[in-house]
């Protein structure tokens, strides 16, 4: 099988510089995934997205009081989702999303709880994103998702009585998103059950 080509998108906030490079480092362990770091966002409005099956990103769509990106690299992550391609969407992608981005993650959040230890649970074993995987625990924030009722729930948490999504995968045109809450800090990435989901939801992000 030819290896899927996955662009890491080191940009923005929520300390996801460092956290692409934690994915890099597993993604490269694996025989089906090629992964690329790009620090510039402006491959976005470049043919050269064109390259890649999946894009991932955590750095937010929204910093502070602007657009993370210029209109024509947006409207270009937008078509190249909407094409067909797929999104991996880590911790911060849905943190104070904006517009059309919403609408391609399946939801957004303004809340979390204070960074505590919990246990993550997984909702639906069948999946082939979390087939395999095993509940496990993070030292993290616990995000409170608005999400759109017709999100596909892989991963749970608790919080006060309340259960919360904590991945979920999406439909945008004919393009494939995941969307995971965890990654706060870097270590976070470092969790051997959430390198085991990040992987298998890039496999399926491009179709495969």
């Amino acid at each position: 099988m030819e290896k899927v080509k996955a662009l890491i998108l080191r940009v923005g906030a929520h300390q996801f510089p460092a956290s692409g490079a934690i994915i890099n480092d597993f993604l490269s362990a694996t025989d089906t995934i090629e992964p690329v770091m790009s620090e510039d966002p402006a491959i976005l409005a470049s043919p050269d997205l064109a390259n890649y099956d999946v894009c991932i990103y955590g750095g937010g769509f929204r910093l502070g009081n602007k657009d993370a990106f210029t209109e024509k690299q947006g409207d270009s992550l937008l078509s190249f989702v909407k094409s067909g391609k797929g999104l991996v969407g880590i911790h911060g992608a849905a943190w104070f999303t904006v517009g059309e981005f919403v609408n391609m993650l399946g939801g957004q959040s303004t809340r979390h709880s204070p960074i505590h230890e919990f246990p993550v649970s997984i909702y639906d074993k069948e999946h082939p994103i979390t087939k395999g995987a095993n509940t496990f625990s993070v030292t993290d924030e616990l995000y409170f998702a608005e999400h759109d009722p017709s999100i596909h729930i892989l991963c749970t948490a608790e919080w006060e009585g309340k259960t919360h999504p904590m991945a979920w995968t999406y439909k945008y045109g004919n393009g494939r998103v995941f969307y995971e809450t965890l990654g706060h800090t870097p270590d976070v990435l470092e969790n051997k059950e959430l390198q085991k989901i990040i992987t298998q939801a890039v496999l399926w992000a491009a179709g495969k």
